[in-house]
C-alpha cells in the first residue's frame, strides 16, 4: 500500500515542480516589466505620451518622437517611460524599439527592460553603458514574406515636454545675415575747445553744456560677424560760456547759443560671438569715418558760423535681441573732427556720446 501510494505520488511531485519552476520563471523575467508599468510617471510626461499615442497613422512617428524626447529630458524614467508608451500603443511595439534603441544605444537594456522583453537587472547605468552596436541585445524579428525595410528620413526634432527642463531656446551667438536698419538717441559730452583767433595774441576757450544726438542707420549683416553701415545724425550742444577772446567777441561781452553738427559717416563693425545670456547679448565694437557741417549759431546775432570738416568715430556696444528680428542696442562712441577752421577763429571738436536704439532686421 505504501509502495503505490509513493509511486502514485511521484508524478504529482514532479508536475508541482515544473509548474513551480515555470510560475518562477515568469515572475522573474515578466514581473519586473509589468510592475514599471504601473509605476506612475510625471503627469506632464505621461499626458505627453498619451497625446501622441491617439494617433491612429501606422508607423506612428508622434509616439517615437514624444518617447525619445521624454528619454532625452528625463532619462531617469526611462524603464516608465517605455512601459507607458507600449502599453498606450500595443501595435508599435517593434517599431517604437527599434527607433529607440538606435536613438539611445548606451539605454538598449533598459529600453528592453521597460517594454517587458528583458530582464531589467542587467542595465547599467548611463555613464557606464552596457550596450555594444557590435554585439546588439536586441534584435527586431522579420518574417520570411516582410519586404526589407526601406531607410526613414530622420525625425524632426520634438517638441519640447510641457513643464521639462530639456529644451533651451537660444538666438544663436549673432544675428542673421541680412540687411537691418537702425534708430537712436543719445547723450552727448563736447570737450571744451581752445581757440585761436587770427591776427590776435590773445586767445579764448569755448565751453558747451551736455547736448544730444539723433541717428538713423541702415547697414548689412555678414556671415563671418562683419558689418557694413551707412548713418546720419545729427548732433546739438548748448554754449555754456566763451572765455577769452574768439568769433570777434572778448571775454567781457556774455555770449550764448549752440553747436549743431550734421554728419553722414561709413561705419565697420565686428560682432563678438560670445555667448551671453542664451546668446541674446552680442557685443561689438566698430568705427567709421565721413563728413560732418559744425555750426555755431551766437545768440542775439543774425551771423553764424560754420564748415566742413572731416570726422571720424570710434564705437564699442552690445546689442540684445528683443525677439527674431528685433534688437535693443546700447553704445558708447567717440566722436571727433579734424580742427574745425571757421577763418577768423579755430577750434578743436572732440565729444563722447553714450546713447541707445532700436534695430530692426529686414
Amino acid at each position: 500500500m505504501g509502495a503505490k501510494g509513493g509511486r502514485a505520488f511521484a508524478p504529482f511531485s514532479a508536475v508541482l515542480f515544473f509548474s513551480a519552476w515555470i510560475f518562477s520563471a515568469w515572475i522573474f523575467y515578466a514581473w519586473p516589466g509589468l510592475a514599471l508599468a504601473q509605476q506612475a510617471l510625471p503627469s506632464n510626461i505621461a499626458y505627453y505620451i498619451d497625446n501622441a499615442a491617439r494617433s491612429g497613422s501606422h508607423p506612428n512617428d508622434l509616439i517615437v518622437m514624444a518617447v525619445g524626447n521624454a528619454i532625452a529630458a528625463n532619462p531617469q524614467y526611462v524603464e516608465m517611460i517605455m512601459a507607458r508608451a507600449v502599453t498606450r500603443a500595443p501595435k508599435e511595439r517593434g517599431y517604437l524599439i527599434d527607433m529607440t534603441i538606435t536613438s539611445f544605444p548606451h539605454f538598449a537594456n533598459r529600453i528592453l527592460a521597460g517594454a517587458n522583453m528583458a530582464a531589467p537587472r542587467s542595465y547599467a547605468s548611463p555613464s557606464a553603458p552596457a550596450f555594444a552596436p557590435s554585439a546588439p541585445a536586441y534584435a527586431p524579428r522579420q518574417t520570411a514574406q516582410a519586404p526589407a525595410p526601406r531607410p526613414r528620413p530622420p525625425a524632426p526634432a520634438p517638441a519640447p515636454i510641457p513643464g521639462s527642463s530639456g529644451a533651451k531656446s537660444s538666438f544663436g551667438l549673432m544675428r542673421k545675415p541680412g540687411g537691418y536698419a537702425s534708430f537712436g538717441v543719445a547723450y552727448k559730452m563736447l570737450q571744451d575747445a581752445d581757440l585761436e583767433n587770427a591776427g590776435m595774441t590773445a586767445s579764448g576757450t569755448l565751453g558747451a553744456k551736455k547736448g544730444f544726438v539723433g541717428s538713423i542707420a541702415m547697414g548689412y549683416r555678414f556671415k563671418i560677424g562683419l558689418r557694413g553701415e551707412l548713418e546720419g545724425a545729427y548732433h546739438r550742444n548748448i554754449i555754456d560760456q566763451l572765455e577769452g577772446n574768439g568769433f570777434g567777441y572778448t571775454a567781457s561781452d556774455r555770449v550764448g547759443g549752440n553747436v549743431t553738427t550734421h554728419v553722414i559717416m561709413a561705419n565697420a563693425y565686428y560682432d563678438i560671438p560670445l555667448d551671453v545670456l542664451d546668446g541674446r547679448l552680442t557685443p561689438y565694437i566698430g568705427g567709421g569715418a565721413g563728413y560732418a557741417r559744425v555750426k555755431i549759431n551766437f545768440d542775439g546775432s543774425a551771423a553764424s558760423e560754420s564748415t566742413d570738416v572731416v570726422a571720424y568715430q570710434g564705437v564699442l556696444g552690445a546689442e540684445y535681441a528683443l525677439k527674431p528680428g528685433i534688437g535693443l542696442k546700447g553704445e558708447y562712441k567717440y566722436f571727433a573732427t579734424k580742427d574745425p577752421d571757421f577763418g577768423r577763429t579755430k577750434t578743436e571738436y572732440k565729444s563722447h556720446i553714450m546713447g541707445v536704439g532700436l534695430v530692426f532686421d529686414f
